[in-house]
């Protein structure tokens, strides 16, 4: 696509954010100084209760590309709808509030978008550097295997098609074909929203020069509740698109149910054989954990914090996957097909 082609390409950036006073002024700045121009900013805002709509409301002051709305559901696929419905592009580059992009991120895009044929294109997402001993160590188990898990999007790999990516990049059509994104699976819309494009016919294509920066969790309490939400949210995706399922996402599923067993007393031989290889595994894993998370930097105490972000990765995921089995997320009865835009 050459450059004048792409000049008359809108490409609609969707934001919804939260209480991002301390970033969203950053990731505003950064979009209005994109190289490619032709783009409109939608920042849905879900009820920030600090400083938020006033920084984007300067914004849009300074730069009529900037829009701020209202996501009165206040969850992220809410927002992305919103946004989505006023949404004047051919192409939709998701963005978060702590996002922090590259000056030619969008034009990055637009062009895997053309040159891949593909239907979602996006790439890695790498940590903003931080001297915070916890943030870094969230970090290093965010990018590592034994970490966050496998998923391409995590580390460095080769060009091509992948079951998800990191935020992405949308044909508009596509996406409003399929009436936006779901409502009611928690924080796994996006890894939704890529499962039934791929089952329409469409490629999500993994790049990994298409990098956007964020924020690392700062304490351990704050990626535990990230990760029980992850796994309460991948229950209620497995519920609807049960052969979306991967080996990668059940296998954690197996740490609660073998944490009850090995923790039950039992009487047959068979029966505490069975204990015991479960209580042998836990230990394993946990010591595992922590040689891989003390290796991982030459800071001992930023391997110790990789290593316990890793447990609770592992542990709070699978124990929000059985809490959502047992308590699914409400019907979203507000959540309609958006119709094409006329």
């Amino acid at each position: 696509m050459d450059h004048d082609s792409k000049s008359k390409q809108l490409v609609s950036v969707l934001l919804p954010v939260l209480n991002e006073e301390a970033c969203i002024g950053g990731i505003l700045l950064q979009l209005r100084k994109q190289s490619y121009e032709e783009i409109e900013i939608l920042v849905a805002d879900g009820g920030s209760s600090d400083a938020t709509r006033e920084i984007v409301s300067r914004h849009a002051e300074d730069d009529p590309r900037v829009q701020l709305l209202d996501n009165p559901r206040r969850l992220q696929s809410a927002g992305l709808n919103a946004a989505l419905h006023i949404a004047k592009g051919d192409v939709l580059v998701r963005v978060d509030g702590h996002s922090f992009v590259e000056r030619d991120y969008v034009e990055r895009c637009v062009d895997v978008l053309e040159n891949t044929a593909a239907e979602v294109v996006g790439g890695r997402m790498l940590a903003k550097p931080i001297d915070e001993r916890i943030a870094r160590g969230v970090a290093i188990a965010n990018e590592a295997p034994w970490g966050a898990g496998p998923a391409q999007f995590h580390r460095d790999g080769e060009a091509g098609p992948v079951d998800t990516v990191y935020l992405g990049t949308f044909v508009t059509d596509r996406v409003r074909e399929l009436g936006g994104w779901a409502e009611d699976v928690g924080v796994n819309e996006d890894y939704e929203m890529n499962y039934r494009i791929r089952a329409a016919g469409g490629t999500v294509w993994f790049d990994p020069a298409l990098s956007v920066g964020y924020q690392p969790r700062r304490t351990l309490h704050a990626v535990a509740k990230q990760y029980f939400r992850y796994g309460r949210s991948k229950a209620t995706v497995l519920r609807r698109h049960p052969s979306s399922a991967r080996a990668r996402q059940l296998i954690p599923t197996l740490g609660i149910p073998g944490a009850i067993i090995a923790l039950m007393p039992y009487e047959r031989p068979s029966q505490r054989a069975i204990v015991f290889l479960l209580r042998l595994g836990i230990l394993g894993h946990a010591l595992a954990i922590a040689f891989f998370g003390i290796r991982s930097s030459r800071s001992s105490r930023v391997g110790t914090a990789a290593a316990s972000a890793a447990w609770l990765m592992h542990w709070t995921w699978s124990a929000g996957f059985w809490f959502g089995v047992v308590r699914p997320f409400p019907s979203a009865d507000q959540y309609k097909t958006l119709p094409p835009r006329s």
